[in-house]
């Protein structure tokens, strides 16, 4: 709260996003919660209001973000540690685009170490464990093996995982796999509107309507509005015919599939539920092709990225070098700002002292590996204990190494 100005405080899931909230409400903050769970009406409002300054602090997931350019972000704070430096770089990154004065703050303790590790372990299951999901899919759908390609249906993960008595966070991770794979696709919770097919023909269709007059208007709107409805499923919208109709949306159903059960028409109501659907024929679960390749240098390749940003947190290396170092701009100088420069600082080494000795020791070094006696007297006596605080560092940062008890360059 002594940090004026609007900030954004990230988390890993949607649940704490919550939870934070509430506590910075509790303490008279002005503050939301934001992920991708919400609608899109309540994420715009959140959103705009934040923008806007009428909301100072947004709790988030790494939903959020993406295209904003809010140039008075005063603080970021990370209270759990990204799975990897480019999101950490892009999401601090949006405090202080302003050019003044900006925190950005990240709280980390070895919980955050196992579980990044554990997600990782999750994220990749075994190729073995995939094909037992991918079995299990077609006990559940009932599919037989050589049929379901392009088949889609309602799909319920938890009630799947119960079922099955499979881990959720796994499960969803191979279903992604045989998704990656060309297997199946996965969709979210979007809407699929309903849709009606005539089944009958012109005639026929004209007889019922003379002996059932309950349809006649709900048919004759038919026949107006759906014109190809005699050809191929068209999709309606129940809610703008049923006040059309003057009817509840549930009368407007329950006539369609009383048409249905006639033979009038096909009718296959609206969908919001996540739907799955089979993109190739069942196969049995031995017969899926992997590229294992490509998955097993994806998965080291996310390993890379978890222990690259433990390190970063855990280093005692300017925080600034370490990230450009990571970018790839490796000439660069202590920031003098972060926590470890002013740790550094507060052992009287400052960081012209540092940058001075540092330069002469990599001179020294060139030629020759040295003991640290030798490189200590190359300096004054005075500066001994800053010199040795200095190779410290140095070693910290990766700039130097040590090489059968002597102070080496580090080798390419």
């Amino acid at each position: 709260s002594k940090v004026q100005g609007s900030g954004i405080v990230y988390v890993r899931n949607r649940r704490k996003t919550k939870e934070v909230a509430l506590h910075l409400q509790r303490r008279q903050i002005s503050a939301e919660y934001y992920h991708a769970g919400l609608s899109p009406e309540r994420r715009g409002q959140r959103q705009d209001a934040w923008m806007n300054n009428e909301l100072r602090v947004i709790v988030a997931t790494n939903a959020f973000g993406m295209g904003i350019d809010k140039s008075d972000v005063r603080i970021v704070v990370h209270l759990d540690l990204p799975d990897s430096l480019e999101a950490y770089f892009q999401e601090a990154g949006r405090a202080g685009r302003d050019r003044k004065k900006a925190y950005a703050v990240m709280l980390y303790n070895d919980s955050d170490r196992q579980k990044l590790e554990r997600q990782h372990t999750l994220s990749y299951p075994e190729l073995s464990e995939v094909r037992r999901i991918y079995r299990a899919l077609g006990s559940y759908f009932q599919l037989a093996i050589g049929s379901g390609e392009g088949e889609s249906f309602d799909f319920n993960i938890v009630d799947f995982t119960n079922n099955y008595s499979l881990e959720l966070v796994p499960t969803f991770n191979a279903l992604r796999l045989l998704e990656k794979e060309g297997w199946v696709n996965l969709s979210e919770s979007v809407y699929i509107p309903s849709t009606i097919q005539i089944l009958t023909d012109k005639e026929s269709l004209y007889d019922f309507q003379l002996r059932n007059r309950q349809y006649d208007l709900l048919i004759k709107t038919i026949l107006r509005t759906y014109q190809g409805a005699f050809l191929n499923p068209v999709p309606i919208r129940e809610s703008q015919l049923a006040s059309f109709l003057k009817i509840p949306q549930m009368r407007l159903r329950r006539l369609f599939e009383q048409l249905q059960t006639q033979d009038i028409l096909k009718y296959i109501p609206q969908k919001d539920q996540p739907q799955l659907t089979f993109l190739r024929e069942r196969v049995d679960a031995d017969n899926l092709n992997f590229d294992q390749k490509q998955y097993a240098f994806r998965r080291k390749q996310h390993e890379e990225r978890i222990q690259r940003a433990i390190r970063y947190a855990t280093a005692t290396a300017c925080r600034s070098q370490q990230l450009l170092a990571y970018f790839g701009e490796k000439e660069t100088t202590a920031c003098g700002i972060c926590d470890v420069c002013l740790g550094r600082n507060k052992t009287e080494l400052s960081n012209e002292e540092f940058q001075r000795f540092s330069e002469k020791i990599l001179r020294l070094l060139k030629h020759e590996n040295l003991l640290t006696e030798d490189i200590v007297d190359s300096f004054s006596p005075r500066h001994k204990n800053r010199v040795l605080r200095a190779l410290e560092f140095m070693l910290e940062e990766g700039a130097l190494a040590e090489i059968d008890g002597k102070m080496a360059l580090p080798r390419s």
